[in-house]
């Protein structure tokens, strides 16, 4: 909650913002067009790709409300290599290509971008969409059908920078509170992106783009084994809360990308779909991960890799009694089988069987090995049981296993244990 001198510094903020709005000129709506807003192509040259191509940018803009475009005064296509250099400081995830040297990040192998993906510079009216670095002998997808993901990437940046355009012009209309905090800016861009990419930007590339999306959609049904549309390969960008939160979120975009970065280790299609699938399944897309999941068991019903992943994803899907069924036929074949006794636990937890859940806990660590990732597993397995029993003087033990290597997180560990034993935290 607000103080009532942080309310009151608000209130003040929002005058000056309020009294600065009132001092611009008025946006002459109508004085610019679509096919007059100067557009300027600035970086050139041996791996610079400006996926979204003036036709394009003028093409969306022309599909878009003139009161978003209206007041643009230009729109610039650059590296934005200065730029990136001051944003990145102390940015320890941050790369360098090694093409042009600009610091940034890899998108997937071939594929750089910036840090920043685009600016709006309100003082100016200026539009700003940073280009790709690419090294084409790298990059696993066709040219073709790299170009077209590009494009949808770049565009998608595009009319977020425009929403903040449209923002910046319309927002003392749309009320005084909106002029005070800064993640409301962010929050709109993110609505209005997600909103114009599936209503302009994805029908405009299936029209004009038709071979191309359809080499991507190809290629992805071929080594993912799942035919998907454009719109899902399309980010999911809303993450900034009107309070300022910004969710932790890895999309279907996260999750094609990583994907596409994994693909050059993968010896086969089989072992390319799975991983799409695991990809899938982390980014909550259950029902796409399940039939390219079923697909693979078609081919091979004995794969037990896939069948344990279909019976985690059928836990998403509320479908316990099949992953039960799954589970169970895993471990009477292979009974220290470290997935499946995990999926035994979380049907136990999701039962509430307590006392089943602390016994099984107790079999499964001794399954695990000292370096095992499933350890960990099976000890909180123990402490939500231990919790859940009340049976405190012991969890606090087991707590202290868990975080032994980072005793700072002990009490995220105790929150997430309480939580999922369904106790109050005291």
């Amino acid at each position: 909650m607000e103080t009532a001198s942080q309310q009151k510094l608000r209130k003040r903020r929002i005058k000056r913002a309020v009294l600065k709005e009132r001092s611009k000129p008025p946006v002459r709506l109508g004085a610019t067009a679509p096919p007059d807003i100067p557009i300027e192509i600035l970086d050139a040259g041996q791996g610079v790709l400006h996926a979204a191509s003036e036709e394009d940018v003028r093409a969306v803009l022309s599909r878009m409300p003139d009161a978003a475009w209206q007041g643009i005064s230009r729109i610039q296509l650059s590296l934005g290599k200065a730029y990136q250099e001051e944003r990145s400081t102390g940015e320890p995830q941050s790369i360098t290509d090694p093409i042009i040297g600009r610091l940034g990040s890899q998108l997937f192998p071939g594929v750089y971008c910036g840090n920043v993906l685009g600016t709006y510079l309100p003082s100016r009216g200026l539009v700003s969409v940073y280009a790709f670095v690419v090294d084409p002998s790298k990059s696993p997808l066709p040219t073709a059908a790299r170009d077209v993901y590009l494009k949808l990437h770049a565009l998608g940046t595009f009319v977020h920078e425009v929403a903040h355009h449209h923002d910046n012009t319309a927002r003392v209309a749309r009320g005084r509170w909106l002029a005070d905090r800064k993640e409301n800016f962010e929050n709109y861009a993110e609505r209005m992106e997600h909103q114009w990419t599936r209503e302009i930007v994805v029908p405009y590339l299936e029209a004009t783009y038709k071979p191309e999306v359809n080499e991507l959609l190809s290629w992805v049904e071929h080594h993912g084994g799942i035919r998907l549309s454009l719109t899902f390969l399309a980010d999911d960008p809303r993450r900034t809360e009107r309070d300022g939160h910004v969710r932790l979120v890895f999309s279907s975009a996260d999750a094609f990308q990583l994907w596409v970065g994994e693909f050059p280790g993968c010896k086969s299609v089989h072992e390319s779909r799975y991983a799409f699938a695991e990809q899938l399944h982390y980014a909550d897309a259950y029902v796409e991960c399940l039939q390219i999941l079923e697909s693979l068991l078609k081919d091979n019903p004995e794969d037990t890799r896939s069948l344990v992943w279909k019976a985690d994803t059928l836990i998403h899907l509320d479908r316990s009694a099949e992953a039960e069924d799954i589970v169970n036929a895993v471990l009477g074949s292979f009974p220290g089988h470290e997935a499946a006794l995990e999926l035994r636990g979380k049907l136990l937890e999701a039962r509430k069987q307590w006392g089943e859940l602390l016994e099984h806990s107790m079999r499964f660590f001794a399954c695990t090995t000292v370096k095992s990732k499933f350890r960990k597993y099976a000890l909180m397995q123990r402490a939500v049981a231990l919790c859940a029993l009340e049976r405190d003087e012991e969890l606090q033990a087991v707590i202290s296993e868990i975080v032994q290597e980072h005793p700072t997180r002990s009490p995220y560990v105790t929150r997430r244990i309480f939580g999922r034993a369904g106790r109050a935290l005291a």
